[in-house]
């Protein structure tokens, strides 16, 4: 019989606090939640005290003392190190949206050992349960300017020009608004196809 994979989510809690733990409440006793946070992130909200004591996982603190700025992304690249080299059927998992841990997963990548990094638990969960499926929605946004075949960066712009016109409560000086700044980001030859493109959305 094949044994059962252990997974370990390591939470950096001073970048991520709250946000981080959503998706506890799926998690089993094969996992193990090692919370690090520091004096500066020390304190824990009744609704999220009361998740992690319901949770099934085995929940373990990690008060990290010592100073400096980034003592600990030390201490939990530390333990991680400790975990690859005393558990030899692990699925780790860091909670961060600290970008410097993609090194730490670079590194343990080219020893063929593999490293998932997420802004929260649920976004990890979501890739080990098949049961479980993200769908994409699109925006309305989306939708009106997927005829445009906009680039990135164009469909970024445009996208601004559109959001900055909420602001204003007139519909006909919104539509006023978003055809000017067309014309002054991309334009006159392009701002009537990009503001017809719109125009429907415009309410």
């Amino acid at each position: 019989m094949d044994e059962i994979k252990k997974r370990y989510y390591l939470i950096d809690y001073e970048n991520v606090n709250k946000s981080g733990f959503n998706g506890i409440e799926k998690m089993t006793e094969n996992d193990t939640v090692v919370i690090f946070y520091t004096n500066n992130a020390n304190t824990l909200t009744f609704e999220l005290h009361s998740a992690l004591i319901a949770s099934k996982a085995d929940i373990q603190l990690m008060n990290v003392k010592c100073g400096g700025k980034n003592a600990l992304d030390f201490q939990l690249a530390t333990y991680l190190g400790y975990l690859i080299s005393n558990e030899t059927l692990t699925d780790i998992h860091i909670i961060s949206n600290d970008k410097s841990f993609e090194f730490l997963k670079s590194f343990w990548k080219e020893r063929n050992i593999e490293i998932e990094i997420n802004s929260d638990i649920a976004g990890n969960i979501t890739k080990l349960l098949p049961a479980v499926v993200k769908v994409k929605t699109e925006s309305a946004f989306d939708i009106a300017v997927k005829p445009l075949n906009l680039n990135k960066n164009d469909k970024d712009k445009l996208q601004k020009i559109f959001n900055a016109a909420s602001g204003v409560k007139d519909i006909p000086k919104r539509k006023q608004h978003i055809s000017s700044e067309i014309c002054k980001a991309f334009g006159n030859s392009k701002t009537k196809k990009y503001y017809s493109a719109l125009k429907p959305i415009i309410k």
